[in-house]
């Protein structure tokens, strides 16, 4: 048991070593208390609230009380769900649903409050995009083998909410959740989801580099051929490596970054010209074809 909470607490590496970010309050599985909420912008990041590093039971409460983003002109979010099976909707206000790309943003593990990536997901709302994030876990000590099963739970709570146009989902992840965000595209069709269009995988990892798998892999081969799939990785990822996403990215493209600049974990988490060019811009092209592919109006 020793040994598997060492694990389940190094797994926090995956997505956000949390000492080199400002941080607001915390909460462990028995409920993370309400933050303070920042006002968010597209070019400064939000006070990010800090996962739980020390092991406890999972006793999270009837009610949940997940981080929000900051109230925002033009963006309105509703949580839904409760506990792992939370889930964050962010929509531009006055906009019908239905005409709107729809984003499921899957975040790195432990960084369960969607103010970790707040300014990149403000930015997909105001360019036009419906963004439905998924918790997926309690706390950093959730079991990686309940995770895909809390984000496909999660995710059939959202798209009854929000459906998706046909053709006009696209899947993002970064780290954990890159290596999920293959996982779900692969099981989609056989659990009567909506299939992306597009799965675009910035850094995705299922341990830490050169440790065994610790997110179960899921057979990939069910991904549909018509799936545009684009993956990032970087030699200079000392915490995932590239392993994950070259897998990944052997059913699509995949993209070596070899910017200094980000080529770090943490640079999807920055917003700074070059990782807006570097994670957000290629995003942004994702979408786009979608909604072109869709049928849809060109921004």
């Amino acid at each position: 048991m020793y040994r598997i909470r060492v694990v389940l607490r190094r797994l926090l590496l995956i997505a956000v070593p949390t000492l080199s970010l400002t941080l607001g309050a915390c909460g462990g599985d028995d409920g993370p208390t309400q933050p303070t909420a920042a006002r968010v912008s597209t070019t400064t990041p939000a006070a990010t609230p800090r996962p739980a590093t020390t092991p406890q039971r999972d006793t999270s409460p009837q009610r949940d009380t997940i981080g929000r983003i900051a109230s925002t002109d033009g963006v309105r979010q509703r949580v839904l769900g409760r506990r792992a099976r939370t889930v964050t909707v962010l929509e531009g206000a006055g906009q019908s649903a239905g005409a709107r790309p729809v984003v499921v943003f899957l975040h790195g593990w432990g960084a369960i409050d969607p103010r970790f990536y707040a300014p990149w997901l403000v930015h997909l709302v105001r360019g036009g995009s419906t963004v439905i994030y998924p918790r997926y876990q309690s706390s950093v000590i959730t079991s990686p083998a309940t995770v895909l099963g809390n984000t496909v739970a999660a995710l059939r709570t959202a798209f009854a909410v929000v459906p998706p146009a046909d053709g006009r989902l696209v899947v993002a992840g970064h780290s954990a959740g890159g290596a999920l965000g293959a996982d779900y595209a692969a099981l989609a069709r056989d659990k009567r989801l909506p299939v992306p269009a597009a799965v675009f995988s910035v850094y995705p990892g299922r341990s830490l580099r050169g440790g065994p798998a610790v997110i179960p892999p899921v057979d990939q081969s069910g991904i549909p051929a018509a799936v545009r799939i684009l993956a990032l990785g970087s030699e200079a990822d000392e915490t995932v490596g590239t392993a994950t996403a070259r897998q990944i990215g052997r059913l699509g493209r995949y993209v070596r970054v070899t910017d200094a600049r980000v080529d770090d974990h943490l640079a999807p988490l920055r917003t700074d010209r070059v990782a807006q060019a570097t994670f957000w811009a290629p995003l942004d092209r994702l979408i786009e074809r979608a909604r072109r592919a869709a049928g849809g109006r060109s921004r």
